[in-house]
């Protein structure tokens, strides 16, 4: 499955890219980690060791996906997610 992660220019570096596609299978936030991690900066705002930090809403179709528990389901769907901090998105 195909998942794309738009990110807040909040949670980045300017020279980090916006946008992450990544491709895979698996629970959410593990495919997350994934997909972040050759972006060091990015990663350490959203990740404490393989924990997400607090703070981080993570959106895909109006739901959040964290509140809802939903970041340890297997995606069975292409995904796009943007992902914001709490203090601009809620």
């Amino acid at each position: 499955m195909k998942l794309v992660l738009k990110i807040h220019r909040s949670l980045r570096n300017p020279e980090d890219p916006e946008v992450i596609e990544y491709q895979g299978e698996g629970p959410l936030r593990a495919l997350i980690l994934q997909a972040v991690s050759n972006h060091a900066f990015i990663r350490d705002v959203l990740f404490d060791g393989e924990k997400l930090k607090p703070g981080i809403l993570y959106i895909y179709n109006e739901t959040e996906l964290s509140s809802m528990g939903l970041l340890e389901e297997q995606i069975e769907e292409d995904m796009v997610i943007k992902i914001v901090p709490i203090l601009h998105g809620g």
